[in-house]
C-alpha cells in the first residue's frame, strides 16, 4: 500500500436527468493537502491511486488543458473554485472525476464508459436507490406423522348383564402383568359361571372393552430440508454512476485557488466528493442536495426462517381383541376393533358361554396431521454505508459560454 499526498480536487458528474440552470460562482480556497494511502481493497480509491485505463492517451492523468498562452482555453475549458467551509478539506477528486449518474438500463450496450479524451481511466461505478424486496421462501412442509401404540386396551370386564346395566355384577378379564397382546387365558371363566355363584345369573353376558392408550412419542419431521431455500432474491439499484479520471491544472488560472477543467455543459456537473455521508456541502458547492452513492455489492441480511412442525393432531392407535372358547386360542368366536379413541361393550350370545383366552392383533397408528410453520421471510438488504460516498455539486451551464 503506498501513500500519497492529495490535493483537495473537484468531480465532473454527468447528470442524465433534471434540469440544470447556469449560475456564477467565485471563490478563492486555498488548496490544501493531507495524507491518504491508496488501499487496493477500497470502492473508491482516491484519484491519484488510480491508473489510466487502456485507452487512455500516454500522459493521461499527469497533465492538464495547455494553452498557446499559458491561460485556460476558454473555449472548451472553465476555472472552477476549490471547496470552500470549515470542512473543505476534506472534499477532494485531485484529478477531476467525469462521473455520470442515471437510470440503471440492463444490457452492456446501455453501460455508460469513460471518455477518452476528458477522463479516460475508469475511477469507480457506484449505485443508489435500492430496490430490494422480501426474499421469496419455499414453503414449509411435514413428513406423516409416526407414533408408538400398544395392542392392549386399558381394561377387558365381563359383565353380568346388559351393557347398559350400570348395576351388573363384574368380572376382570385383562391380560397378566406387562401382557404384550399374545395369547393369554388368564382370568378365564368357565361355561355356565354365574354371578354371584349359585344365583342363577350367567356371568358372561355381555363384554367391555377400555380403550388403548393413546398414541406415545407421537411427532412430524420437517420435509425435505428444515431452513427452506430462499428461491427469490432480488437486488436492483435504479440509479447508477461511473466515475472517470480526468485532469486538471491551478496553473492556467488567474487565481490560484482555482483549477481549469473542462466546460461542465448539461447534462455534466463540476462537483467533489468525499467519502462516507454527508449533508453539508461545502458553501460554495451547495447547487443541489447532497448525493449519496453505495458500492453495488449490499449488506444482505435476508433469509427464510426455519420451518418446523406442530404437534400431531387427530392420530389414533387401533387394534382388534380376539376372544376365544378355550386357553389356546384355538375356538374363536368374537373379534372386536379396538382403539385408543374410545372402549365398547357389547353383548356375549349365548349368555353364560366359556371364555377361555385372548389375545390382540399388532396395533396400527393412524397416522395424524401436524402444521407446519416457518418459512417466512426476514430481514433485509442494506447499502454499504462504510463505503459510501458523497457528491456536492455546482450547477451545470445549459449553454457555453
Amino acid at each position: 500500500m503506498r501513500k500519497s499526498r492529495i490535493r483537495i480536487g473537484l468531480a465532473l458528474v454527468c447528470v442524465m436527468s433534471g434540469a440544470a440552470v447556469a449560475l456564477g460562482a467565485g471563490c478563492s480556497g486555498i488548496p490544501e493537502t493531507f495524507e491518504n494511502e491508496c488501499n487496493p481493497d477500497t470502492h473508491f480509491p482516491a484519484p491519484i491511486c488510480v491508473d489510466a485505463g487502456t485507452d487512455a492517451p500516454a500522459d493521461a492523468g499527469t497533465d492538464g488543458p495547455t494553452a498557446d498562452n499559458g491561460r485556460c482555453p476558454t473555449e472548451t475549458h472553465t476555472c472552477v473554485p476549490l471547496p470552500e467551509g470549515d470542512d473543505a478539506i476534506f472534499w477532494h477528486a485531485d484529478p477531476p472525476l467525469l462521473v455520470w449518474i442515471g437510470e440503471n438500463v440492463e444490457g452492456e450496450e446501455n453501460q455508460p464508459k469513460c471518455l477518452p479524451n476528458t477522463a479516460p481511466a475508469v475511477q469507480a461505478r457506484m449505485f443508489s436507490d435500492l430496490v430490494a424486496p422480501p426474499a421469496t421462501c419455499d414453503s414449509c412442509s411435514c413428513k406423516p406423522a409416526t407414533a408408538d401404540c400398544d395392542p392392549v386396551p386399558t381394561s377387558i370386564t365381563i359383565r353380568a348383564g346388559t351393557c347398559d346395566d350400570p348395576s351388573a355384577p363384574t368380572l376382570p378379564f385383562d391380560g397378566p402383568a406387562g401382557w404384550d397382546g399374545s395369547c393369554t387365558a388368564a382370568n378365564a371363566l368357565p361355561q355356565g359361571a354365574e354371578c354371584p355363584p349359585g344365583s342363577g345369573v350367567p356371568c358372561l353376558q355381555s363384554i367391555e372393552i377400555g380403550p388403548l392408550p393413546p398414541p406415545q412419542n407421537e411427532k412430524c419431521e420437517v420435509d425435505v430440508v428444515e431452513v427452506p431455500k430462499v428461491t427469490g432474491l432480488v437486488t436492483k439499484w435504479q440509479t447508477t454512476s461511473l466515475a472517470c479520471r480526468g485532469v486538471t491544472d491551478t496553473s492556467l488560472c488567474d487565481d490560484a485557488g482555482k483549477m481549469c477543467l473542462p466546460e461542465a455543459l448539461f447534462p455534466n456537473r463540476i462537483c467533489i466528493w468525499r467519502e462516507g455521508l454527508h449533508t453539508q456541502c461545502p458553501t460554495n458547492y451547495q447547487g443541489e442536495p447532497a448525493r449519496w452513492m453505495y458500492p453495488e455489492k449490499v449488506k444482505e441480511g435476508r433469509g427464510c426462517t426455519e420451518c418446523a412442525c406442530g404437534a400431531p393432531s387427530g392420530g389414533a392407535c387401533v387394534s382388534s381383541l380376539r376372544l376365544f372358547q378355550d386357553g389356546a386360542c384355538s375356538a374363536q368366536f368374537m373379534e372386536k376393533t379396538t382403539a385408543s379413541l374410545g372402549g365398547d361393550c357389547d353383548p356375549i350370545f349365548p349368555n353364560g358361554r366359556a371364555l377361555g383366552g385372548k389375545e390382540t392383533s399388532p396395533a396400527m397408528y393412524m397416522t395424524g396431521t401436524c402444521e407446519a410453520s416457518g418459512g417466512e421471510p426476514y430481514g433485509e438488504a442494506m447499502v454499504d454505508v462504510e463505503n459510501a460516498v458523497t457528491f456536492c455539486c455546482r450547477p451545470s451551464y445549459v449553454f457555453a459560454g
